[in-house]
């Protein structure tokens, strides 16, 4: 890229470039000095943790359907007593 269209593209991209780049100082402030991830490694870990979501959201699914089928059980079993 030639410096004419550099210039060009930094003049109109300005706003979004001054966001992106007060958005890092602050990650880095909240980072301690740490390197900020990288989109692909803050990509892998939030598809973990929605993975680890999901999967929790199954298994508390299953607890609820044993439950009341546990309690149906106990239920029938107390009235034919």
């Amino acid at each position: 890229m030639n410096l004419k269209k550099k210039a060009r593209f930094r003049r109109e991209h300005e706003p979004e470039i001054m966001l992106y780049e007060a958005a890092t100082r602050e990650l880095k402030k909240l980072l301690s000095g740490k390197p900020v991830p990288s989109e692909k490694k803050t990509y892998v870990i939030s598809e973990t943790a929605s993975e680890q979501g999901i999967l929790i959201a199954g298994i508390y699914d299953l607890y609820i359907n044993l439950n009341n089928r546990i309690s149906y059980i106990l239920d029938s079993r107390i009235t034919t007593l």
